[in-house]
């Protein structure tokens, strides 16, 4: 537990730096409130961070000195810029004055998460590949050929690439679940910074949906049995479900107004008790100020952008998010100097995924055979198609129908009866096709044009993610943020509806009026006083939810994993050598390696042999004959 919150609050510091070098490259840093600052620089600065260390996986292996070496260059970097230096104080500034309540909330989220995500992974394809290619990444980095070995190496990952550096092979697979734990405790730290405006009533639309849509993904991956096996693993399912979230944020917030600049916002609406270091800036329109919409320029719409090619290197169900978040982009700024920025952003985030593909498979979005390249490490056609059937639907899960009966009518039978999340998804379908009917009839009569249409873009994500999903694996795990968004989207417009009604008939904060006069009967400790304000309520109110959540799965006792989780099994195999290549044979029904020796398989091919003996196995693989 230890070795991961070491390492998340470190993590977490790096992104926030380079994200914020990120937001400064996008002339958006003073359109979005110190919060949003925040939030989108972790992610930016986790998106880019994985991009690179999975260009450098293609040049050098992702031992722990070379993942620090490319996390220093970039902190060195963003430090070098005056502008990200004067950020990070100005920020530094706003939260020192609330330091203790930060740090004590920070503890909290942590140490919980920690608990969660220290148990022993079981997930299967962690076994199967996950952690194996993470390990292979972490000591060879990207193998010319790797999918020869396994089909399932070739589903080459930023995810992985990240965990990498901190999975040595001495650790044997305990660090595997550290980036999922990363990814919720970011999730609680933007729920807490939500939940500070909505106790001082200054939440907008976008707040609310980041809160409804967070909290319902980490209600989920945590309390339900199979996601929550899923989050304690290497998987890149938990991280795509919470980027869905956050492109879906991003796209929201272009269309929220602002203010001039926060300078201007201070001067007019702030209390005259309260210091401007405490407040936080608001881009809600206030008396006077001229408001506008972040779309005028092209930095803001670059931010769904960024994050929907992130998520695209981590994984190719998130191919629904880099279409709608491009089409977005594109409408937006339909010009010369618009379309070579946008294509310059996508081809060169997405370089170093379809490179790593192309080494390890020739195929740019392996296992579709898809502008394949015929290499001499190029996988079979049949063995690409035989696995691209398997991780669909159809008849690769149920088998052929039986005759006379409609296949179609069958095959929803079948998939319906085959888990319970079938039957989520059904549910969901209904409420997400009856929302997006309501949100485009009613958008017209609730919103201005700005909003109206973003409530458009997140109903087309929502539509074809959900098709996408469908088509390509209709499975909840794959398609969890599109499924959630339109009835989250529904939810935070009826709770910012409530709230404005509410603010018209109340000028006090409902948490001040409540503990005000007792405030004022007794002498109320220094911890009770930090417990009355909003900052503090919303960290320690989250803070407690994750440790009543959280402690009902972390079963085991912390005291057997208090500076490591368990180490993954090392299955029996045997050694067996073919063409110079010494194989490490499991003997169990899946092939499932978890911690074995690299290079570990079920069934070694008599076929493939070193690309380059006098490197081993390091120089790759390649298979003579037609691929």
């Amino acid at each position: 537990m230890l070795y991961f919150v070491l390492v998340w609050t470190g993590l977490i510091a790096l992104c926030l730096i380079v994200g914020c070098l990120v937001l400064h490259w996008m002339q958006v840093e003073q359109q979005l409130r110190l919060g949003d600052r925040a939030i989108a620089a972790v992610w930016l600065g986790l998106s880019i961070l994985a991009i690179s260390l999975l260009a450098t996986a293609i040049f050098l292996p992702l031992s722990p000195p070379i993942g620090l070496a490319v996390a220093a260059v970039w902190l060195l970097f963003a430090l070098s810029f005056g502008a990200v230096r004067a950020e990070l104080r100005d920020g530094w500034a706003r939260l020192s004055v609330a330091l203790r309540v930060w740090l004590m909330g920070y503890g909290l989220w942590a140490g919980i998460i920690a608990v969660f995500a220290s148990q022993k992974v079981t997930w299967i394809d962690t076994g199967l590949y996950h952690y194996g290619l993470i390990r292979w990444l972490s000591e060879y980095g990207v193998t010319p050929g790797l999918a020869l070995l396994n089909g399932q190496f070739g589903f080459m990952s930023a995810w992985f690439a990240i965990a990498a550096p901190f999975n040595p092979p001495g650790l044997e697979g305990r660090a595997s679940a550290v980036m999922n734990g990363f990814i919720l405790l970011v999730a609680i730290g933007q729920m807490a910074i939500v939940l500070g405006r909505i106790l001082r009533q200054r939440a907008l639309l976008s707040d609310w949906l980041l809160l409804l849509l967070s909290l319902t993904v980490c209600l989920l991956v945590t309390q339900t049995h199979l996601l929550s096996v899923i989050t304690v693993s290497a998987s890149p399912d938990i991280v795509i479900a919470l980027l869905t979230v956050m492109v879906a944020w991003s796209i929201l917030i272009v269309a929220e107004p602002t203010v001039d600049s926060a300078k201007g916002f201070y001067q007019q609406s702030q209390p005259s008790n309260v210091e401007p270091s405490n407040v936080e800036p608001s881009n809600v329109p206030v008396e006077g100020s001229h408001s506008s919409t972040m779309g005028d320029a092209i930095g803001p719409a670059l931010l769904p952008l960024v994050l929907s090619v992130a998520a695209v290197s981590m994984k190719l169900t998130a191919l629904p998010l880099l279409v709608v978040a491009g089409a977005f982009y594109f409408y937006n700024h339909l010009s010369f100097k618009g379309l070579a920025i946008g294509s310059l952003v996508i081809g060169g985030l997405l370089l170093p995924f379809l490179t790593s593909e192309i080494v390890v498979s020739g195929c740019p979005l392996y296992p579709s055979t898809f502008a394949c390249l015929d290499l001499p490490w190029s996988p079979p056609a049949a063995q690409m198609q035989s696995l691209l059937a398997a991780s669909r639907g159809g008849t690769a899960w149920f088998g052929q129908p039986p005759p006379d009966v409609n296949p179609y009518l069958w095959l929803f039978q079948q998939w319906f009866a085959f888990n319970q999340s079938s039957k989520l998804i059904v549910l969901l379908l209904v409420l997400s096709g009856a929302m997006a009917v309501g949100l485009l009839r009613r958008s017209p009569q609730i919103f201005e044009r700005s909003r109206r249409m973003a409530m458009v873009w997140l109903v087309i994500l929502s539509v074809i993610g959900i098709g996408f999903m469908l088509q390509a694996a209709p499975l909840f795990r794959f398609g969890m943020g599109y499924l959630l968004l339109l009835p989250a989207l529904t939810g935070a417009i009826i709770l910012e509806r409530w709230q404005g009604h509410h603010q018209e008939h109340h000028h006090e904060h409902l948490l001040t009026q409540r503990l005000g006069p007792l405030r004022h009967r007794i002498c109320l400790n220094p911890m009770l006083k930090l417990v009355t304000k909003p900052r503090a309520a919303s960290l320690l109110t989250v803070g407690l939810l994750s440790a009543m959540v959280v402690s009902i799965q972390a079963s085991e006792t912390g005291r057997d994993r208090l500076f490591l989780p368990p180490p993954l099994a090392i299955p029996t195999s045997q050694v067996q050598s073919l063409n110079g290549i010494v194989y490490f044979v499991v003997q169990n029904e899946r092939g499932e390696c978890w911690a074995a020796t690299l290079p570990c398989v079920q069934n070694p091919r008599s076929d493939i042999k070193l690309r380059n003996p006098q490197l081993g196995i390091k120089g790759g693989f390649v298979a003579p004959g037609p691929h």
